[in-house]
């Protein structure tokens, strides 16, 4: 499994919620994993989907990513419960970097989610 230099950014209607924000990581063919300050992120890459886990100490998030696709995914907060999230999925962008445009809940809010990548 190769390590991997990461650099993540993250918007919402072009405001910069965080801007390459790097980190070292493992790639296997079909996996991404990285740890994001004390949140263990795992991107997983099946065809046309991509599955995103964010897990630490406090919750766990599952998003599922579907061009063009509403999923429904679940949001774990340990003190609170399990609360669903409505995923709709504009735009996937998946070759030597990843790029996911989507919307939660169907507000007008458009996250933008970018992840760049390169062998170590």
């Amino acid at each position: 499994m190769p390590k991997i230099k990461i650099k993540v950014s993250l918007t919402c209607n072009e405001s910069i919620i965080y801007n390459d924000h790097k980190f070292i990581g493992i790639k296997t063919s079909n996996e991404i994993k990285y740890k994001e300050n004390d949140v263990m992120v795992t991107i997983k890459i099946n065809g046309n989907q991509i599955e995103m886990q964010r897990l630490n100490d406090e919750y766990k998030l599952d998003l599922i990513f579907i061009e063009n696709k509403e999923t429904i995914c679940l949001y774990e907060l340990n003190k609170y419960g399990t609360i669903k999230l409505k995923l709709f999925t504009k735009k996937i962008i998946c070759d030597n970097h990843i790029s996911i445009e989507y919307y939660i809940n169907k507000q007008d809010e458009l996250y933008k989610f970018d992840l760049y990548y390169e062998v170590i």
